[in-house]
């Protein structure tokens, strides 16, 4: 115990709200002596004593506190090293701070990096997928035709090579049949490439021709057009596209169908003739429609669950 020097009030030495001269050893409350805790903390944090106003006066080599702030009453050179620490710690928190943005930048590179491959693999299993789904298409046309061939007896007496018919078929797949184009002659300067490119860009697809010809012999009607494509997909394509026509006068009377075999053609020109003999004898709401690649006479009076 012991008596403030400024106020004389008895103090415990030690307590919160005392402080002790580290010169004289007298007690002063924080308060008489014009300090805050806050003073005391940055103090202990500078390793730092204090001494009263009396004792700083004969020493130069101990910071004084008064008010809300820390002054020093010895010369510069006493808070210089001070100031050269704290300027070599923020120069070093600086270098540390580059090597983490270097660090952090290398790392995003890393991963810029994956996610560009990772969108290339993605493309690459984008375009196997179509390849691998026109592939599906193909192999289905193919199992479609051979089920035709083994279910549909031939209606000739000639003995029908059911293999001429497949290979025949298979020939035919790539290609479409396009009726009522006009034939220009040599002196027009439209082309049928030109023709076909009209149709085409109608329907909407930018899919390329190999080859354009026209079928039988010259004559004063237009003859048919015989188009090959790439793949049998491209025909399906084209084939679904091309009820767009029917909406533009221009186009209207164009029709197209698949390249059909000579036996094909017999087949449906055969289910035609029944069609129209069962509808004269009242049968309504009759049909042709084409399941799993075969024309079949159908009630278009069936609803569906």
């Amino acid at each position: 115990m012991g008596l403030c020097v400024t106020c004389a009030v008895s103090i415990k030495r030690g307590q919160n709200d005392s402080i002790t001269c580290s010169s004289c050893s007298k007690l002063y409350h924080l308060t008489c002596a014009s300090l805050k805790q806050d003073d005391i903390d940055y103090l202990n944090s500078l390793n730092k004593s204090w001494s009263c106003v009396t004792c700083t006066k004969k020493s130069k080599n101990i910071i004084s506190v008064t008010g809300n702030s820390i002054q020093p009453l010895t010369s510069l050179s006493t808070t210089e090293p001070d100031l050269k620490l704290i300027i070599s710690h923020l120069d070093n928190l600086r270098a540390e701070q580059a090597k983490l943005i270097d660090l952090v930048n290398a790392q995003n590179e890393k991963l810029n990096s994956f996610d560009n491959k990772f969108h290339e693999i993605f493309s690459q299993l984008s375009s196997i997928k179509n390849e691998n789904s026109v592939l599906r298409n193909d192999l289905t046309d193919i199992k479609n035709r051979v089920d035709l061939l083994e279910s549909a007896a031939p209606k000739s007496n000639d003995n029908h090579d059911m293999f001429a018919e497949f290979i025949d078929r298979q020939n035919r797949s790539k290609n479409i049949i396009i009726f009522n184009v006009h034939e220009q002659s040599s002196h027009d300067n439209i082309t049928d490439t030109d023709s076909i490119t009209r149709i085409f860009n109608k329907l909407g697809t930018d899919i390329k021709p190999i080859k354009i010809s026209r079928l039988g012999k010259p004559n004063n009607k237009s003859r048919p057009l015989k188009i090959e494509l790439q793949a049998a997909s491209e025909v399906f394509k084209i084939l679904g596209l091309s009820r767009n026509l029917k909406s533009d006068q221009n186009f209207k009377d164009i029709r197209l169908t698949s390249d059909k075999s000579p036996y094909q053609r017999e087949f449906l020109r055969d289910l035609r003739n029944q069609l129209s003999a069962r509808i004269s004898k009242g049968e309504p709401n009759l049909t042709i429609k084409y399941y799993k690649g075969q024309p079949t006479i159908v009630s278009t009076a069936v609803q569906k669950n």
